[in-house]
């Protein structure tokens, strides 16, 4: 809402940037365990951090970064599953935050990052079930 058409073209350019940059150097990233890739990562991933938290607020920001992992991470052991699956729980909250707020006529990320937590508070809920069911 109080975000200018520059400031979103500007997170374009960048979040194109570094994800051109992270989809040619990947096997560098996951390989390497030199300073130089760890110090490129972080960077990489602080403008993106920094840039998004301008954009949108630090509450949206971190509940992307950790909801939808923490979600997977109980039912995943793959890394690869778990990033794949990390997505789809998000586009899902996402949409599903977008469309309750449409209808209900609240500001979205309220209810995105309240979508993120249900997700997650399920998910925890049928872990805890199969556990309980299998001891």
């Amino acid at each position: 809402l109080f975000v200018s058409g520059s400031e979103c073209f500007f997170a374009f350019i960048l979040y194109a940037g570094v994800g051109i940059s992270l989809l040619y150097f990947h096997r560098v990233f996951m390989q390497s365990e030199s300073s130089f890739s760890q110090f490129m990562f972080y960077v990489l991933f602080g403008l993106v951090v920094t840039s998004s938290v301008k954009l949108v607020g630090v509450l949206l920001v971190f509940s992307f970064l950790v909801l939808p992992l923490l979600t997977v991470v109980l039912h995943i052991k793959r890394y690869h599953w778990q990033v794949i699956a990390a997505w789809g729980v998000g586009l899902f909250s996402s949409l599903l935050g977008l469309y309750m707020s449409f209808s209900v006529d609240i500001p979205p990320s309220y209810l995105v990052i309240l979508m993120l937590i249900g997700v997650w508070l399920v998910s925890t809920f049928i872990k805890s079930a199969l556990n309980l069911k299998h001891s």
